[in-house]
């Protein structure tokens, strides 16, 4: 599991603090995190962790083996990693405080992925269109 150092002060005064997760980055890592903290989290930074839960949770081992996630919080700033770093997420608070993440960088086979899933999303959709077509021409020719 992880093992944890701190990297030098940020501007704001929080620690960046850096969570090494080798092999791959796993829930049991964020858990182990938590756990250390329990009692010191602000209920702000808890739920950022949670959303960082829920990341590991939604995507396959594989993508977790090279990444990186960084989660910006109130008093916490943290980045659990693996690998090479060519997946790189981070979570923080958006304008309503509601944790969420975003994907800032992918490696070439999280882009392969995406960009697999992406094509097909277009093709149910041409296929569907053209179902919908076929309907109202099918009349026609009757």
């Amino acid at each position: 599991m992880g093992n944890s150092e701190s990297a030098g002060e940020k501007e704001s005064g929080t620690w960046m603090e850096k969570v090494d997760c080798s092999p791959y980055i796993c829930h049991d890592d964020i858990g182990k995190f938590i756990n250390d903290r329990k009692g010191s989290l602000l209920e702000k930074d808890r739920r950022l962790l949670q959303e960082t839960l829920s990341l590991v949770t939604s995507e396959n081992r594989w993508v977790w083996r090279d990444a990186e996630i960084t989660v910006y919080g109130v008093n916490l700033n943290v980045v659990f990693y693996s690998g090479d770093r060519t997946n790189e997420f981070v979570v923080y608070l958006n304008s309503a405080d509601k944790p969420t993440h975003v994907t800032e960088a992918r490696g070439w086979r999280l882009c392969v992925r995406d960009g697999f899933k992406k094509v097909w999303g277009w093709l149910g959709d041409a296929v569907k269109v053209a179902g919908s077509l076929t309907g109202p021409l099918a009349k026609l020719a009757i």
